[in-house]
């Protein structure tokens, strides 16, 4: 049973699909981080990209399943063309934080503005509407999304992959939810 999706004014819901899936790691920044429930976000597709320095591979990021690959930048969040093969989700977890994290996860994420507002970090952060496991309710959430248009070697490391794997394990994402990570491995 998760715990309540009611977000207070001094908290918010992050849906995670790379290493924050493992609890452990999304502690090490973010010690607020409540587990509220496993989560589907529709409509998206799971790839990697950008060389992280951290990870000695590429990162993992959520990418609308209609949307330019030479331009991660562009803004198509809609679900149009949206099928139901098991390509067009992610699973991931959805965890409750305190807004006081925020900048903290921000930073982890590689969020960063140029004096125009404009994002010119890694990841750029979203509303996204998940879909919970246990009840079938959809809740909005923050995730992060990487803004730079897909590179040639895309491949993350094995540290990286082993750390997302045993997140999944931890909070028992779908068989299917695995399958991906098992193709860049």
């Amino acid at each position: 049973m998760p715990a309540s999706v009611t977000v207070m004014p001094d908290s918010f819901l992050y849906f995670a699909f790379g290493s924050n899936l493992l609890t452990e790691r999304i502690h090490i920044n973010n010690p607020s981080a409540t587990f509220v429930d496993v989560a589907r976000l529709d409509g998206y597709k799971l790839e990697f990209n950008h060389f992280c320095k951290r990870w000695k591979g590429a990162s993992a990021t959520v990418n609308p399943i209609n949307f330019d690959k030479s331009d991660a930048r562009n803004e198509t969040e809609g679900l149009a063309g949206r099928n139901d093969s098991a390509m067009d989700h992610v699973w991931g977890v959805l965890w409750r934080l305190n807004q006081s994290d925020m900048p903290h996860l921000d930073e982890q994420e590689g969020v960063q503005l140029d004096s125009a507002g404009e994002h010119v970090g890694v990841y750029k952060p979203l509303l996204v509407d998940v879909l919970l496991r246990s009840t079938g309710e959809t809740v909005q959430a923050r995730a992060y999304r990487i803004i730079r248009p897909l590179e040639r070697d895309r491949r993350p490391s094995k540290v990286y992959l082993d750390v997302i794997c045993r997140g999944a394990e931890e909070h028992d994402l779908p068989q299917v939810g695995l399958g991906i990570y098992a193709e860049w491995s």
